[in-house]
Formats: C-alpha cells, structure tokens, sequence
C-alpha cells in the first residue's frame, strides 16, 4: 500500500543492524516504486564513511536460502499441542477490547519448529484474566498496560479457528535484547586519507559530526595562513555542510558534475539559500581522489577565495561510489560551500 508499513521487515527500522540470512524487506511495486516491475531496493554502503559498493557480485556470491532464517530467543522451546508460538512485533493495542494486533516474523504451529513467513501477515492476540506478561530473562514486572507498539515479542497462544483471534497464554517482551540486536559501531576516528583511501559521506542521512570531520582538515591547513594575514578562522556550518553534501548525492543521483541542477533549475549557492544557509556564499565541485588531493587543488587554485576577509565559514560535501553506472562516472563527488 506504499506506506511505511512495508519498507522494511517487522521490527527493523532505518539504522538497525541485520545478520546473514535475515529477513530484512519485501518484493514489491507500491509506493515511490509504482510502475516498476516487483524488486527490493538492496544497495551496501559504509555506514561512517558512506562509501556504495555494486550489491551484484555480494548477492551473486550469497548462499540462496528457501526461507529467511529466524532470529529469536529459546529456538528450541517445546509448544504444547493446540498451541502456537508467534515470533512478532506489536502493531496496535486495543486496551478495551484487549486485543493485540501483532506483525508477524515467525511462526511454530504444534512445536513443529520456528518458520519464517514469506509475507506480511497480521495476526490477533486476544488477552485474558489467564494471559502472563514478561520481559524475556529478566525478573522485573509486565501487565497488559505496559507493553507498547513497536515491542519485539515472543509468544505462547492457544490456536483458535480462522476469523478469531488466537487466546494469549504467555508473552515474552525482548526489551532487554533491542538494545544489543541493534546496537551501532562507534564511528572510528577521522584520519589522513591516502591516495587509494575512499571516504565519503552517509547517503541515507549524514552524520553532522563526520561532516565536521572532513572540513577540519581543511580549516587545519586554512587557517594558519588566515592568521598570518591577520585575519578570523573560518568556521564550521553545519548548514552549508549538509547542502553540500545532498549536492553531491544529487549530482550522483541526477547522472551530472556541475555548479547549477538542471531538474530543478538551481544553482548549488541557490540551493544551500533554500535549505536554510546564508545568502552571501559562493560554492566550488570537485572530483579530487581524497581530501589531501583536494586540499592540495584548493591551495593552488582557490586560496584567494578562502583567505577573503569576507569569507566566514565553510561546509563540505562528499559522495564516493565505487561503480558508478552513470554517463559522468566519477568515483569521487566534492561540494564546497564558502559563507560570506
């Protein structure tokens, strides 16, 4: 129905990490991919650094599997006969009525094992005065009125005929374990790049501190020579930053290496004025290998523009891709925006 429901698998969101063999997504044409034929957008990039590698040759190599693998707890618990065990995320709660509307991820019919399903499937869980509440390996107290939409559960219900909703016998909440199955990597330090390093920002979302990052190491080089000349160091702007940044995905995106956007008929300055940067600012492109190429390109070519006393503040994009299928295939994309 192209809405969030169906981006991703249950219980994952933008940022989670996922093992191999996961259920991650679905087959589909609806939402922005209407009049396409059914596919799962599958794209990998680094997560720090932003860097998109061609997903063909990963998934080319991967092992086929029949049927998603399931991540849950106790894969081995027994099911009574006439029972059921539901591996799911909570959809809805219905506090009067006492019904769970649950998007399921696995299912155990008769402790005849753990199966992933294949597509979306809801299914009800009807709460009685004999439905039990836990947090999964942990002591402290859960009712009915505490859990909430969005919770990771595993479940014991009694299988009930089609149309009614399954009677709840047990429910395990994972609270305890959302933490550590979606725990992030701590972004390693900023470091010099070498000529075959490739460094980039986060295409889905860019972390504004590693966007400060790479623009320190130009203001580290800059700004000595400003305060030689008496003049103030240029700043970091978060602003001109993230305009630049989404210049570069666009560039990339839109198949071309230039200071104006045809499709939507804007220069990059134009553009940075409309998300919300200075109007005094001036911007520069470049395809420079990696930021010690790009420093040493700035210094001979465009010293003059960052040591103007007028200059204030600076912010800097990077897109890296490694196989770029476009007519204009750089494998590096640069933005600099300078604020005046």
């Amino acid at each position: 129905n192209g809405t969030a429901d169906y981006c991703f698998a249950p219980g994952l969101k933008n940022g989670d990490r996922v093992s191999a063999g996961q259920l991650i997504g679905w087959v589909g044409d609806s939402g922005n991919a209407e009049g396409t034929g059914p596919h799962i957008h599958f794209e990998i990039w680094n997560q720090f650094t932003g860097a998109v590698y061609n997903a063909y040759p990963s998934l080319r190599a991967a092992k086929r599997l029949e049927s998603p693998l399931v991540y849950a707890p106790a894969p081995d618990l027994e099911v009574a006969k006439g029972n059921g065990r539901y591996e799911a995320v909570i959809k809805q709660i219905d506090r009067d009525r006492k019904v769970l509307v649950i998007d399921l991820i696995a299912f155990d019919s008769n402790g005849k094992g753990l199966k992933s399903v294949l597509k979306p499937t809801k299914e009800f869980l009807v709460v009685d005065n004999k439905s039990k509440f836990r947090i999964f390996g942990m002591n402290e107290p859960l009712s009915f009125e505490n859990i909430l939409p969005g919770d990771r559960i595993s479940t014991i219900a009694k299988i009930t005929p089609p149309g009614k909703g399954q009677e709840l016998r047990e429910l395990f909440a994972l609270r305890n374990l959302n933490a550590q199955m979606t725990a992030q990597l701590p972004p390693p330090p900023i470091q010099n790049q070498t000529e075959t390093e490739s460094t980039g920002t986060i295409l889905l979302g860019p972390q504004d501190s590693f966007l400060e990052g790479i623009a320190k190491t130009i203001l580290d080089q800059i700004n000595p020579l400003r305060v030689e000349k008496n003049l103030s160091p240029l700043t970091f702007d978060v602003k001109l930053a993230r305009a630049s940044h989404e210049w570069t995905v666009n560039m990339v995106d839109g198949d071309f290496y230039d200071l104006r956007d045809e499709r939507i008929k804007l220069s990059l300055t134009d553009f940075a004025t409309r998300n919300g940067a200075s109007e005094n600012s001036v911007g520069f492109i470049f395809n420079s290998p990696n930021i010690n190429s790009l420093i040493v390109q700035l210094k001979n070519d465009y010293l003059p523009d960052l040591l103007s006393p007028e200059a204030k503040a600076i912010g800097l994009g990077h897109t890296y891709i490694d196989d770029d299928p476009g007519r204009i295939n750089h494998k590096n994309y640069w933005a600099l925006l300078i604020n005046r």
